[in-house]
């Protein structure tokens, strides 16, 4: 800063009363410094009785003790009344903001009401509390990525097969940790899929090595019956046993999956409401569900498909666009499910299949591909939106006279 600019600034903040002189080049405040305000923090514990619960009322404390923060922590003991105790204790305290760490679903309303009667703000830890600020993992997409890391471990160190996959819920939690797990038994099942996808890969390069090429006919009763007939050598036979055993017991283990996650998707309402249209299925409703989670947070079909990743990049300049590939943001598993029944949709749905030979004229069939799971997506969106089944979402779609649904 130069001399002049310093002088002009001291000029201004003198005449102003903010500054004085009190000698040549010496100025003074004139304003008292703001006297710092002392801020208490409620922080209501899960419990104190495991390692991971010390660690965060300890992290806690000492974040605290930095910043100057006065901190009450209290247990609630996994306890749905003590909780309530607690609530009213920080109440009585007059805490500026509370952190609160329970588990009980029925009573959370209850908790949020007492800290909102008090005008105090509050953050709800793992389980969300109205009017609060909600701070907690992605349910589903942890229990996605806990069931594929337990395959791969599974794959890795068992070195047997697998009867039952006990997964034990909290049901007084409600229906986040619920997601956790039904995350948890579609990660394990696509982890199993790409072992056997692996296993059938083997086969078929044991059949091509002796000129038997069936493709999927291979999977067939005859295809099975020809391949185990197949003359191999010492090696080659015990290998092809030793994959055939290995891939009877995966189909034994997906289809208990199956059933486990078919069970799921019946069971939630909007699952069942997207499964009426042609070619989606369990896995990807249920999938889409819990990724979307409240639907009315997208105000349009475009912010569903950049959520999911299905948009393509832009490198625009000079008013000229350019559009790249997809930007792949989002959950990959559940965009990977939207091109697998775009497809499948295609094939059982006239309208889709008229637009998506539309496009394979005009762009390569990769791309096509994409750009019908990203218009998949949209519809099953509005589908939750609108609480509109299929085919009804077709005439709303095609009607001028309704109300439009656009893709955008």
């Amino acid at each position: 800063m130069t001399k002049t600019k310093a002088f002009r600034l001291l000029y201004t903040l003198e005449r102003c009363g903010m500054v004085k002189k009190v000698g040549r080049n010496l100025y003074q405040t004139s304003t008292r410094p703001f006297k710092h305000m002392l801020y208490r923090f409620g922080y209501a514990a899960l419990g104190t009785d495991y390692q991971f619960a010390r660690e965060v009322s300890e992290g806690l404390r000492r974040a605290a003790e930095a910043e100057g923060i006065d901190l009450i922590a209290v247990d609630n003991r996994y306890s749905s009344k003590t909780a309530l105790r607690n609530a009213d204790l920080l109440v009585r305290e007059k805490v500026d903001l509370v952190i609160e760490y329970q588990i009980g679903e029925e009573v959370a309303p209850i908790v949020a009401a007492k800290y909102r009667d008090a005008n105090i703000p509050m953050i709800a830890i793992d389980i969300p509390h109205p009017g609060a600020t909600f701070y907690g993992a992605n349910n589903y997409e942890a229990g996605l990525i806990g069931g594929k890391r337990l395959g791969r471990w599974a794959k890795e160190n068992w070195q047997s097969g697998v009867d039952e996959i006990i997964l034990l819920e909290l049901r007084r939690a409600g229906n986040l940790p619920r997601m956790r797990l039904t995350g948890m038994l579609m990660g394990i099942r696509h982890k199993l899929v790409e072992i056997r996808t692996r296993i059938k890969n083997g086969l078929q390069h044991l059949a091509l090595n002796r000129g038997m090429q069936k493709k999927r006919k291979l999977w067939t009763e005859a295809g099975q019956k020809a391949l185990r007939e197949l003359p191999l050598e010492s090696w080659a036979a015990c290998r092809r046993e030793d994959l055939l055993g290995l891939l009877a017991s995966l189909e034994k283990q997906i289809d208990r999956l199956d059933v486990a996650v078919k069970q799921a998707a019946d069971e939630d309402p909007q699952a069942a409401l997207l499964m009426t249209q042609p070619g989606v299925g369990p896995i990807t409703a249920l999938a889409f569900v819990l990724t979307l989670g409240d639907v009315a947070r997208f105000k349009r079909g475009k912010q569903v498909a950049s959520y999911l990743g299905l948009i393509p990049r832009e490198h625009s300049s000079g008013g000229k666009q350019r559009l790249g590939a997809i930007n792949k943001q989002g959950n990959s598993f559940v965009r990977m499910l939207l091109v697998e029944s775009a497809q499948t949709v295609t094939r059982l749905d006239e309208g889709f299949r008229k637009q998506y030979l539309h496009r394979c004229h005009r762009m390569a069939k990769g791309v096509a591909k994409v750009a019908a799971a990203r218009r998949l997506a949209v519809r099953l969106y509005w589908m939750l939106r609108t609480k509109t089944g299929y085919p009804e979402i077709v005439r709303i779609e095609s009607s001028p006279t309704l109300a439009m649904v656009d893709e955008s």
